[in-house]
C-alpha cells in the first residue's frame, strides 16, 4: 500500500492508458516465458529472448494484417460479453447525443458527443460498455466509431510493424584483443535447485499425481 494506486490498482488508472486488465505479476509470467533458457549463459538468454519476440511480432502483424474487420479479435470478444447484457437495459433519449439508461434501480448518462458514461468503464477501458452499445443499438450507430483508436487494427499493425533484425552468427566475428572476463565463482547451494515459479491467481494449477506400492499378496 506504499506505492501510489495509480501505479497498480485499475480503477485509479488515467484514463488515456486505456487498460482492461491488470498483471500485478509479470515478472512470474516472464520468467515462465523464458523457462527454456533460464539455465543457459547471459548471451544465450538474451539471444533466446530475441528470437521469441522477433517471432511473436512478426507472427502478429501477419494476423493484424489479414484481419476482415477493423475490430481486433480480443476486443470483439469484449463486445459480444457486455452485448449480453445491455438487453436488460432501458434506453431514455433527451437528444441524439445524449441519453438516460436505466440499469435495474440506477440511471447512467451517456453522452455520444464526449464518448463517456457515467458508469466509467468506457472511458476507462476504450471499449463501449453495456449502457453505450444499448444507446448505439436504439439509434442504429456503428460500434466502431466509439472504440478508441487505441484498440482497432490500425494501432495493433503499428505496434507490431517494427522488426527486430537478425544478428550474423558469432563465427565470423572478428577476434578482439581484450582482457579476459572470468564468470563469477559458482558456489552451488545445497539441494536440488528450484524450477517452480509462484503460480498467478488465475493460472490452473498442476494436479499432482500420487503414486504408492500395492502388493499383490495381501491387496495393501
Amino acid at each position: 500500500m506504499k506505492v501510489p494506486l495509480k501505479h497498480w490498482a485499475l480503477h485509479a488508472f488515467e484514463n488515456y492508458v486505456k487498460p482492461d486488465h491488470v498483471t500485478n505479476n509479470i515478472s512470474e509470467c516472464f520468467n515462465v516465458w523464458i523457462e527454456q533458457f533460464k539455465a543457459q549463459p547471459s548471451l544465450s538468454i538474451l539471444e533466446g529472448v530475441r528470437r521469441k519476440m522477433m517471432q511473436r511480432m512478426a507472427k502478429r502483424l501477419k494476423e493484424g494484417r489479414n484481419w476482415a474487420s477493423n475490430i481486433p479479435h480480443l476486443v470483439n470478444k469484449k463486445l459480444s460479453e457486455r452485448q449480453d447484457d445491455w438487453r436488460f437495459v432501458s434506453v431514455l433519449c433527451a437528444s441524439d447525443k445524449e441519453f438516460e439508461v436505466k440499469d435495474g434501480v440506477s440511471f447512467y448518462i451517456v453522452n455520444l458527443d464526449s464518448k463517456r458514461c457515467d458508469y466509467g468503464l468506457w472511458e476507462l477501458s476504450g471499449i463501449p460498455c453495456k449502457h453505450t452499445l444499448a444507446v448505439l443499438t436504439s439509434t442504429r450507430q456503428q460500434v466502431e466509431n466509439f472504440i478508441h483508436p487505441y484498440l482497432l487494427k490500425g494501432a495493433y499493425i503499428r505496434t507490431y510493424n517494427n522488426i527486430i533484425h537478425l544478428i550474423p552468427d558469432q563465427s565470423p566475428w572478428p577476434n578482439i584483443q581484450a582482457n579476459l572476463v572470468l564468470p563469477p565463482e559458482k558456489k552451488r547451494k545445497p539441494g536440488m535447485p528450484k524450477k517452480n515459479h509462484k503460480s498467478a491467481p488465475d493460472e490452473p494449477h498442476k494436479i499432482k499425481r500420487s503414486g504408492g506400492v500395492k502388493y499383490n499378496s495381501c491387496g495393501a
